[in-house]
């Protein structure tokens, strides 16, 4: 009796998870997003989004693998991944794209330049992708990864204390980058609070469980918020 109450618990508290083709690099590499959980509280999380700033990319994919294990952390919520945005970046070792766009630099804002920045706004397919996911769903709270700043950075309201509580368990410090020409910053934090985890330079050293043990609470507890 005991075995069949434990089957039916696990059916009952299996995560649901998607994985949706979200569109394509200018080369034509797919960008995959992974959907988890079901709720009306979305959270987006976004990794390499500069090419050569990949370490973010096995910290999701890790994160995912828990959450399966953990179900429970997802309830009344539903978690977006992208682990690589800029596939094109990542084979080359380049932060830009393959048309040169730095996409952190490509979105929509009041402060938008040129040069890395692209010919216009959302000009990379890349940045779009991103942008179009934000604009549909509408997250509660974003989470981007980057390096090699070594720092928790937040734009938005109503975030500083997620910012530090994420800055301690990480080891972190609480740092305030600035908002960029044509940022993702720049663009949603009067919409959408963010967060970016910058990780340190060579944290592609570390093992995947010392990576997990490093930063994987601060993720969690970015999920905690939506609570």
């Amino acid at each position: 009796m005991f075995f069949l109450i434990c089957f039916f618990w696990n059916v009952w508290a299996e995560l649901p998870i998607k994985t949706q083709k979200l569109g394509v690099s200018v080369t034509g590499r797919p960008i995959y997003g992974e959907f988890l959980g079901s709720g009306p509280k979305v959270l987006l999380m976004v990794a390499s989004v500069h090419g050569n700033e990949w370490v973010g990319t096995p910290l999701l994919q890790y994160l995912q693998q828990y959450l399966k294990q953990h179900p429970e952390l997802l309830k009344d919520k539903t978690l977006i991944l992208i682990p690589m945005l800029n596939p094109d970046g990542w084979v080359d070792n380049m932060r830009s794209n393959r048309q040169r766009v730095d996409l952190n630099r490509n979105f929509p804002t009041q402060n938008y330049g040129r040069g890395l920045t692209g010919e216009y706004p959302l000009s990379a397919p890349e940045s779009r992708i991103l942008y179009d996911v934000i604009e549909k769903y509408k997250p509660r709270l974003i989470v981007g990864i980057h390096q090699p700043f070594a720092c928790v950075d937040y734009d938005g309201n109503n975030v500083e204390d997620l910012a530090r509580r994420m800055s301690v368990l990480s080891k972190l410090p609480l740092r305030k980058l600035g908002v960029r020409s044509g940022s993702m910053g720049a663009y949603v934090r009067e919409k959408y609070p963010l967060i970016t985890l910058e990780m340190h330079y060579n944290d592609h050293n570390l093992s995947m469980s010392k990576m997990w043990k490093t930063y994987g609470t601060s993720l969690l507890e970015a999920i905690h918020y939506l609570d």
